[in-house]
């Protein structure tokens, strides 16, 4: 019998053929081959969730990225989506994975586009009710973007473009955690990509927060 590659060796691989494809997304048959190529490609995938392009069912890409990260939130989390929608099956699972910690490449407004997709399915399939609709959606935004940022081991890059209008309410959510979660900046210690656009009176209290720990930045 042919000796197996060991999860090293897979992880290298597969890092080249990411590097060397248009779409992250050719690893998805790999994660399906066995355990140890699913744990070796898991970081990768996950990695950068939101340039994963080819997808049939757009909507439910998104609905299924932020039921994971759902289930990855802790405990008190779980409970403060409870008491306002107890039908959250996402908040009453826990992951096989950790895949908030694989976080390396963060755009805030696919994250917000993927939370507006999860609200308007749970919406359609009687998840939550409109009465409830306003106070979800701050609460995962909340939750999630915090989990994000504590269990990221290092963010590469960091976009925030696009966040005017109605992507104002993640923005401005982001410079809270950040200004109030001690954690949240040790994972941009080793940011390198920084993009943002237009002016609001947000981005002050972010740039105030990444000035603090942000020394490595080598793109604006």
């Amino acid at each position: 019998m042919a000796p197996q590659l060991n999860e090293d060796c897979l992880s290298h691989i597969f890092n080249y053929l990411s590097q060397s494809a248009d779409d992250i997304a050719i690893l998805f048959p790999c994660a399906l081959v066995n355990r140890t190529w699913c744990k070796a490609s898991m970081p990768l995938l996950w990695s950068n969730p939101w340039a994963i392009r080819s997808c049939s069912d757009l909507a439910r890409r998104h609905e299924l990225l932020i039921n994971a990260y759902i289930s990855n939130l802790p405990q008190h989390s779980k409970d403060s989506l409870a008491n306002v929608q107890i039908n959250i099956k996402a908040a009453q699972r826990t992951s096989a994975f950790d895949y908030a910690s694989f976080l390396k490449h963060l755009k805030l407004s696919s994250f917000g586009s993927s939370v507006k997709f999860w609200i308007d399915r749970s919406l359609k399939n009687g998840i939550i009710n409109h009465d409830s609709q306003q106070m979800i959606h701050y609460l995962i935004v909340e939750h999630v973007t915090k989990l994000l940022l504590t269990r990221s081991s290092s963010l590469r890059s960091l976009d925030l473009r696009y966040c005017d209008d109605e992507m104002l309410d993640c923005l401005e959510i982001l410079a809270s955690v950040l200004e109030n979660t001690t954690e949240a900046l040790d994972c941009l210690i080793y940011l390198k990509d920084f993009k943002y656009s237009g002016s609001n009176q947000v981005m002050p209290r972010i740039f105030a927060s990444l000035t603090s720990k942000c020394q490595n930045i080598k793109q604006l």
